[in-house]
């Protein structure tokens, strides 16, 4: 009979935070979720990089620029949110990233009055000109737009 002395001691289940290596292979996926989830955690000051190294790995993920814009939207740097908004979104059809410029547009022109409406009106029709053609946008996601359009539609 084997003593527990010739047992072999069970491997760690523990998963530890990537480091900068890890993410060097861009097909670690499971590394890169860790890390943006690190990214929520921090200030925005100290989250740039990590989203700026994300991005630069996966250029077209609109996971992650929602979630870079996002956080500088919390903190009300509207010239970071423009620049970011300008990198991304002619990149990436996806409709929560365009509902996220949207809802950014019209938090940005809420005290505008009717230039305002009119403003938000234009970048409605700016998303729908890329995001109608996108494969990514499911019908209700369309619906979804078009509801809002009608909203604000009956304001102008």
């Amino acid at each position: 009979m084997a003593s527990l002395e010739d047992r072999p001691e069970p491997e760690s289940k523990e998963k530890s935070f990537p480091s900068d290596k890890t993410m060097d292979d861009k097909y670690n996926v499971e590394a890169a979720e860790i890390r943006a989830n690190e990214a929520l955690r921090l200030p925005i000051s100290e989250a740039i990089p990590i989203y700026e190294q994300l991005l630069t790995l996966f250029p077209t993920a609109a996971k992650y620029w929602k979630q870079y814009v996002e956080a500088h939207m919390a903190v009300n740097n509207d010239d970071a949110t423009k620049q970011i908004f300008s990198r991304c979104l002619l990149n990436c059809f996806q409709v929560p990233l365009w509902r996220c410029y949207i809802r950014f547009i019209r938090k940005a022109n809420d005290k505008k009055g009717l230039d305002g409406q009119e403003e938000t009106k234009k970048a409605f029709d700016f998303m729908l000109s890329y995001v109608g053609v996108s494969y990514h946008s499911s019908f209700m996601d369309v619906i979804d737009v078009y509801t809002v359009l009608l909203w604000i539609g009956s304001y102008i």
